[in-house]
């Protein structure tokens, strides 16, 4: 669970950090800025403008001073190949102020290689560690601390020092940089946060008072440091301590549910199972986003002959997450058994029968069961889901015969891009496929033009393991048309399960450049990122993924991932719980409950 988080908040206080401490317009010049004497750098590059960039740059003098930097990108754009230091300067700020945060690299390394102004150096590290690229934003904020800095700039550097190397797990570096910044910043929350999560990770408490005081006097208010402290507590089994502060993080942000996974376990602990469900009960009204849990305390509730909760609870889970009615062996109706005693009503039972056909995909005979029971959920707590069931039902269905009378034409049709799914791809053990392979091969052997056949044949040895010889007749229907999404996403696949990463990116790449927005081809764009680290573009590709197609399990498995390394757990059980909704391949949904768990933990 220890993952950076970097809010998006520090994006504005590092601009405002960089336009306060150097302004070119101010009047006033950072020490550390001088002109070069001539006109080129060291690095050769030309320093001299034309009398149009120039211009430009007076033009966007007012814009950028008042942070208006789609103006100021909309003056300076055409002239963003001048190597102007105040024009590139200008540039880079406004490029990351839209969130162009590749684009505002490549602008302040442009101003570094004619200027080694701190400011911009600072600026320069924290984009590359909001982008995934930790390793070189820690070296450079180590380069950092050697030069003449700004009582500001200094503390800001540690505090990125102490976020790089706690996401880098480096524990020597970690304990070094972070005991440097409480010592000299001791109102600065990350290095007090960093200290706790390390004294957690050794399960030690030697030090934590001194950490404690600092935090009471600081930071009391402060998320991170309480749910540290909270979990550090708790897994000292040190249940009233972990409590104050678990309780803490509720009322700073009282919808993340993080804490209450905490909370509810805590009060079990204490016998006071009341209050457990009541707080659960109150949250549930915020965010019904939790199916573990919800499935644990509906089986609570019922125990405590609460069955009005143990239906809302139990409901909320496996809406969530189908996969929770197949933890009894003795399968979904037994779960439902388990919610209701012997002496609950017939309705009840019922109805949660009804439900759980529904949940399970039986449409045709939950909506029967609700029907016939229309006239006693009626004024009940049953009413509206029996009214949503039915209307959801009735729209499944609809859609299940629009599926079916197209579906003769969609299987002889075979389109490409229903053959490279990832399933078609991944080998499948335990077959012995020689001599339908052999006949695979001979057949795109003697129709070495026949580019389906190709790919095809290709597709159909990935799929029994054969990855050498698909790689060859995937390469084929490639140099016949590489200008198919279909073939070059599948050669990716092959690679990625090679484990070739670089040779998968040339591939994946050549697939977005023929389609940008197919789903499919961006959520591998996604993972390939993810596995580069570079977590800001593997976000963004995740995304557009699922705007192409909300039911890509695979993006959904991304987001939950980023969004776990950053500490959103929130977010994170989120997706992971939408993927669920609807992804059917084995193993992706075995990795996405794996994250799910280590989540819980």
């Amino acid at each position: 669970m220890d993952g950076l988080k970097i809010p998006i908040f520090l994006l504005i206080v590092v601009l405002a950090l960089g336009l306060f401490l150097f302004n070119p317009f101010s009047g006033k010049q950072s020490p550390a800025r001088v002109r070069p004497s001539s006109t080129q750098t060291g690095s050769g590059v030309e320093t001299a403008t034309s009398a149009d960039s120039t211009a430009a740059v007076k033009a966007a003098k007012e814009p950028f001073e008042k942070g208006n930097f789609d103006k100021v990108l909309e003056i300076l754009q055409p002239h963003r190949d001048v190597a102007d230091f105040d024009l590139q300067r200008m540039l880079a700020y406004s490029l990351a102020g839209v969130k162009q945060f590749d684009p505002a690299i490549l602008a302040f390394e442009k101003t570094l290689e004619m200027r080694k102004i701190p400011e911009n150096a600072y600026s320069l590290a924290y984009l590359y560690e909001i982008t995934g690229r930790i390793n070189v934003a820690r070296i450079l904020y180590e380069q950092l601390l050697g030069a003449e800095l700004l009582p500001k700039m200094r503390r800001a550097v540690y505090e990125g020092l102490a976020r790089t190397t706690a996401y880098e797990n480096d524990t020597r570096l970690a304990l070094k940089y972070n005991t440097e910044l409480v010592k000299n910043y001791p109102d600065s929350p990350e290095g007090v946060v960093a200290l706790i999560k390390l004294l957690k990770n050794s399960g030690q408490l030697k030090g934590l008072e001194s950490l404690v005081a600092l935090g009471e006097k600081y930071h009391s208010r402060n998320f991170e440091y309480n749910f540290w402290l909270a979990v550090l507590y708790y897994d000292a089994g040190k249940f009233d301590e972990a409590m104050k502060h678990f309780k803490r993080c509720i009322e700073i942000t009282p919808d993340n549910s993080t804490p209450y996974f905490y909370t509810y376990h805590i009060l079990k602990r204490q016998k006071n199972i009341e209050q457990a469900l009541a707080d659960l009960e109150k949250y549930h009204k915020l965010n019904p986003l939790l199916p573990h849990i919800f499935f644990e305390a509906s089986i609570d509730a019922k125990k405590e002959n609460r069955l009005d909760l143990a239906y809302k609870f139990f409901r909320s889970a496996v809406t969530m997450d189908r996969t929770l009615l197949g933890r009894d062996d003795k399968g979904a109706m037994h779960a439902v058994e388990r919610m209701i005693k012997a002496n609950g009503s017939e309705l009840d039972k019922k109805f949660l029968q009804a439900f759980v056909n529904y949940i399970n995909g039986d449409y045709k005979i939950a909506r029967e069961q609700v029907t016939h029971l229309t006239g006693e959920i009626k004024g009940t707590a049953y009413e509206d889901d029996g009214r949503r069931i039915i209307r959801e039902c009735d729209l499944l269905a609809a859609q299940d015969a629009r599926y079916a009378s197209h579906a003769a034409g969609l299987q002889q049709q075979k389109q490409l891009e229903n053959l490279a799914r990832l399933e078609t791809v991944v080998s499948t053990p335990g077959l012995d496929p020689d001599t339908p392979a052999d006949k695979l091969k001979r057949q795109a052997m003697q129709n070495p033009n026949d580019l389906r056949l190709q790919y095809t044949a290709g597709l159909e040895l990935a799929r029994m393991g054969h990855l050498d010889a698909a790689k060859t007749f995937i390469g084929n229907a490639i140099r016949l048309n590489p200008n198919l999404v279909e073939p070059n996403y599948s050669m990716a696949r092959v690679l990625m399960f090679e484990e070739n990463m670089p040779e998968a990116r040339n591939f994946i790449d050549q697939a977005l450049k023929v389609n940008p927005n197919n789903s499919q081809t961006l959520s591998m764009s996604a993972l390939l990122h993810m596995q580069n680290r570079d977590f800001m573009r593997a976000q963004s590709d995740a995304e557009g993924a699922l705007k192409a197609n909300p039911n890509n399990g695979e993006a959904r498995l991304v987001l939950a991932e980023v969004f776990a390394r950053n500490s959103d757990f929130r977010r994170a059980l989120q997706e992971i719980d939408l993927g669920l909704e609807v992804e059917s391949d084995p193993h992706r949904r075995e990795q996405l409950l794996r994250l799910k768990d280590n989540l819980r933990q």
